[in-house]
């Protein structure tokens, strides 16, 4: 499956251009080039890929879901590359040395393995305290330091990440598209439209989405990056919303906090208490209605 955003040439796009790639694999593949890691084979591949869809104004994101995202309830199917199954081993074995959790499972099945054993052992403040100790190992040492280095928060640097999200992540999170929003009442692309989000379909745990990927990834990318980023998960279709040069909802006030679990389809469900059991519930401050911070799509 393919994933385009289309539109007159992004300002990120540039930016893009012209980083120094330094042959990375993950890159060169979804760009069109060679999929190994020769360093001069793979650069002429991703250059001429990328300087054919700049002319286009296409960027082209190569996704590993077969087909549309599946109905509520049922698991999208997915035939992952070579590079997609790197980066899904390598965060399982990330989180496996963490933990010492282990799973007979592979691929993605044994992500979502070792992340439900979490859950069910640990309390939500550790499990995102996890989370946060092993992000940075998904990611090459110099990148968090010297991206936060080069680019400081502005318009421009938030449409960046956004544009470069997609690229770097759809293994983990499934199909997305980038869309406008308004930030302080200034129009930016800066939203990453996760379809439904492929972490979320394959747990079916609201406890998950929350302790293991909402909460500490806007944390960590604040953290590390100096980006604000908000994460807005529907849990009626299993989207999600990015959006980058926003603050994250206090979680004081933010409705998802009170989300009800998947109780048909969670195997971490506990009880018959209407609350997700694995979300520490806090009294919200506000209505649900007006806790969550407005954004307009379109």
């Amino acid at each position: 499956m393919e994933t385009m955003m289309r539109g007159a040439r992004h300002p990120a796009a540039d930016l893009m251009g012209a980083m120094d790639v330094g042959g990375h694999p993950p890159l060169v593949w979804m760009a069109g080039g060679s999929t190994t890691s020769s360093s001069s084979s793979s650069r002429r591949g991703w250059d001429s890929g990328w300087r054919n869809r700049r002319r286009r104004d296409v960027v082209v994101v190569r996704c590993g879901m077969v087909g549309e995202p599946a109905p509520f309830g049922h698991r999208s199917r997915y035939s992952d590359s070579p590079y997609d199954l790197f980066c899904i081993n390598r965060l399982a074995q990330a989180m496996s040395h963490k933990t010492g959790l282990t799973t007979n499972l592979e691929g993605y099945d044994a992500l979502i393995d070792i992340s439900r054993q979490l859950a069910s052992s640990t309390s939500p403040k550790r499990q995102r305290e996890i989370v946060l100790e092993v992000l940075p190992l998904a990611l090459p040492l110099w990148m968090p330091h010297t991206m936060r280095w080069l680019l400081r928060p502005s318009k421009l640097v938030w449409e960046f990440y956004a544009f470069t999200t997609p690229l770097l992540f759809q293994w983990l999170v499934g199909p997305v598209e980038v869309k406008e929003t308004h930030v302080n009442g200034v129009t930016q692309k800066s939203v990453v439209h996760i379809k439904k989000c492929r972490y979320l379909e394959n747990s079916n745990c609201v406890g998950m989405c929350m302790n293991l990927c909402k909460i500490p990834s806007e944390r960590f990318i604040k953290q590390e990056f100096g980006v604000d980023v908000a994460m807005i998960p529907n849990f009626e279709d299993m989207s999600c919303d990015m959006i980058f040069g926003q603050a994250p909802i206090p979680l004081e006030q933010d409705p998802a906090m009170s989300q009800p679990c998947y109780k048909a389809l969670c195997m971490n469900a506990e009880g018959k208490d209407r609350d997700c059991p694995k979300v520490p519930q806090p009294k919200l401050a506000t209505s649900h209605g007006n806790a969550q911070k407005s954004h307009n799509l379109s």
